[in-house]
């Protein structure tokens, strides 16, 4: 299977770069500093606020990752192990909205899913939103990461640099004109090919590995911010980033899968006083990914497969405050995208023999408002959105509605409830789930209407000394989900007439949440715990029955802690900890075999000639795998010398060496069906320093 190969190749990368050569599918993981998502302590309805740097764990590239800690949240399940998939509340993992600096950003994983492309250093705000969302965030039905770029430094410069297994970066900031003009610049390089071409040949002989790897990993960040008064401002920004893994697994045969981001934005923001406020929006992003084929070098040809979306957004929005803890929000929003999803190019030396163009183009106008009030007794909000979308004469209206009520009914005990009916217009054709950044995109259309969700939660939330209890249920129906029926072909050519291979169907998700944090002044934990159930519906699968959807796994649970010894203001250190365990995920195995009769072949004395054997599935995703369980300490110091802020952070990654299912092949020489497992006991280090 190519996926499969594919899949190899990730284990292969991830393992030869920290460790020699072992018979064993190994890898080398990074402790360093991360972020903790923490519970709602500010009454800001419904977020999960994500904070930067006050949480020491461990990642698989060795990289602060928001993702990976979003993974530990009530609500959300993984995908593969150490990946960057995710599916919040039984959507899909394209059902997720991630965007910087209100841009969306399509293309979000590095290091072939092992870390995200946005480095911490230029993020000065995250925020997870899953149920009771604002008008002005749409286009998605599952959930929405909004990062928020920081500014540079108005008044001295300032700077940072990291290292660790995987990756390399700095950033600087630096005002231009004091207290008016500042800018900020971010880059990170991975040198992977280097390292693992170092190593190759101390490989064993037993590991299939390809003999040389070409890599480029890098992204870059600027942000330009100005002052245009005591009330008002504009910022400037960009960003780029890159993967590119160029390798050969087999002879006469070199594999290239690459992927790159794009987004550029100008935004201005203007209090006129201290009601009225305005905010206008203009930016363009792009996303491309490209898998290639290269051989016989004797008569090279290359298949190419090509998707790639264009997008140009613009928004202007308008706040009022009409009296304290009360606001309304108005907002004018206009997308206008081209897609060309799965375009596919057959070339024999310099001449182009054969392509398929699949270029569309989708526009998305939008009027939003909500309103919003904050009071000692309610908190509540009430957001809707009215979506004209047209794409190749397919035009319709949607509305959208969000509720969002909190009711404080004694001193540190709230009940909480929210209401969402969610549409989506660009649906996510997935392929593997690792959350690489290869699943194509394609707009809706009459044979892929838009993706809707309907969810409900109700729950409550108690606060008393250093404990935030949070604990609720939800209920959600999703429609016109897209089911694209050759996703183990994902790697060829299949994906480029996809329209003919997709099913359009429903999903059903419910489940219970509970999370409990603990803070003191030198000691914080939490524990996170999900009860749920998934279950999927599509016509041309299972007789139209419903079948478990593949990440529905009925228990999750994160357990992570935190003790912080602080000998002087100068110095701190001390112990973390994470444990995480969940139900296995789902697979389709084969249930048995049964003979059939070759169309065309005659009935007669030599029938049985003509029988091939087939195999047999009671259903899709009919086997569970393992759970999974994971335990990772780590030890951090940090201490300052003069200006300078320094950050060691020494860990392990499953440190009980459990071998964790992440998938299942067939072997066809042996005719077994086989696990794969990806990392094994690994142990990290990092260092960073700022100033």
């Amino acid at each position: 299977m190519k996926w499969t190969k594919y899949l190899l190749l990730m284990l292969i990368l991830v393992v030869a770069i920290p460790t020699r050569a072992q018979e064993r599918v190994e890898a080398l993981k990074d402790s360093i500093r991360s972020s903790v998502i923490v519970a709602d302590r500010l009454r800001e309805v419904f977020l999960h606020p994500v904070q930067p740097w006050t949480f020491k764990g461990v990642f698989p590239a060795g990289e602060p990752d928001v993702i990976k800690l979003i993974q530990t949240i009530p609500g959300v399940s993984t995908g593969i192990e150490g990946t960057s998939a995710f599916y919040v509340r039984g959507g899909n993992f394209g059902n997720n909205l991630i965007s910087l600096d209100g841009t969306t950003l399509y293309g979000a994983s590095h290091l072939l899913g092992l870390t995200s492309v946005v480095p911490v250093d230029v993020v000065d705000k995250t925020r997870f939103q899953v149920g009771g969302i604002p008008a002005e965030s749409g286009n998605f039905t599952a959930s929405h990461i909004m990062m928020e770029s920081r500014n540079g430094s108005m008044v001295k410069p300032s700077g940072s640099f990291s290292v660790s297994t995987t990756m390399a970066g700095l950033s600087f900031s630096a005002p231009i004109v004091k207290e008016k003009v500042s800018f900020l610049v971010s880059g990170r390089y991975s040198p992977l090919g280097w390292e693992y071409n170092k190593l190759r040949p101390h490989f064993s002989e037993g590991i299939q590995a390809p003999d040389s790897l070409k890599t480029l990993v890098a992204d870059l960040f600027g942000k330009l911010a100005v002052k245009t008064g005591r009330n008002g401002g504009f910022q400037v920004s960009s960003f780029y980033s890159m993967d590119a893994y160029r390798f050969s697994l087999t002879e006469n045969s070199t594999d290239l899968i690459r992927w790159q981001n794009w987004l550029g934005q100008i935004c201005y923001d203007y209090r006129i006083n201290d009601r009225f406020s305005l905010k206008a929006r203009a930016s363009a992003n792009s996303y491309v990914s490209l898998q290639a084929i290269v051989r016989d070098e004797v008569n090279p040809v290359t298949l190419q497969l090509k998707s790639s979306i264009e997008e140009i957004h613009a928004d202007v929005q308008g706040k009022f405050v009409p009296v304290s803890g009360q606001s309304w929000q108005m907002g004018l929003e206009t997308r206008l995208a081209r897609f060309n999803p799965g375009a596919y190019k057959q070339t024999k030396r310099q001449n182009s023999d054969f392509g398929i163009d699949n270029t569309r183009v989708a526009q998305v106008y939008t009027i939003y408002g909500h309103f919003k009030r904050q009071g000692a007794i309610l908190d509540y909000l009430f957001s809707v959105r009215g979506n004209l979308y047209h794409s190749n004469r397919f035009t319709r209206f949607d509305p959208e509605f969000r509720t969002a009520i909190r009711w404080h009914l004694i001193s540190g005990l709230d009940v909480n409830t929210t209401f969402d009916h969610l549409v989506q217009y660009y649906h996510t054709l997935e392929g593997i789930p690792t959350g690489w950044s290869l699943d194509v995109k394609v707009p809706s259309s009459v044979l892929t209407p838009p993706e809707k969700a309907t969810q409900v939660y109700g729950g409550i939330q108690w606060e008393k000394g250093p404990l935030l209890l949070t604990t609720g249920v939800y209920y959600k129906y999703m429609r016109n989900l897209v089911y694209f029926m050759d996703a183990k072909a994902f790697f060829g050519t299949a994906v480029s007439s996809w329209e003919t291979k997709v099913d359009v169907g429903k999903g059903l998700s419910y489940g219970w949440e509970v999370q409990a944090d603990v803070h003191f002044a030198n000691m914080e934990g939490t524990l996170a715990y999900t009860l749920s159930k998934t279950d999927r519906t599509f016509p041309q699968l299972n007789a139209g029955n419903a079948f478990p959807a593949k990440f529905d796994r009925r228990h999750i649970i994160s357990a992570s802690g935190r003790i912080r010894f602080c000998r002087s203001s100068r110095f701190e250190h001390g112990p973390s900890t994470l444990v995480s365990y969940s139900s296995g995920h789902y697979e389709s195995l084969q249930s048995g075999t049964y003979p059939a009769l070759i169309l065309g072949m005659p009935s007669t004395d030599e029938y049985y000639e003509f029988l091939a054997t087939r195999r047999y599935y009671s259903h899709p995703n009919n086997y569970r795998m393992p759970y999974y369980l994971r335990w990772d300490i780590g030890y951090h110091f940090d201490w300052k010398d003069n200006r300078i802020t320094h950050h060691l952070n020494i860990g392990i990654y499953n440190l009980t060496n459990r071998h964790n299912a992440a998938s299942l092949y067939y072997d066809e020489i042996n005719g077994k069906w086989k696990q794969l497992s990806i990392f094994p006991v690994m142990p990290s280090l990092s260092y960073s320093f700022t100033f």
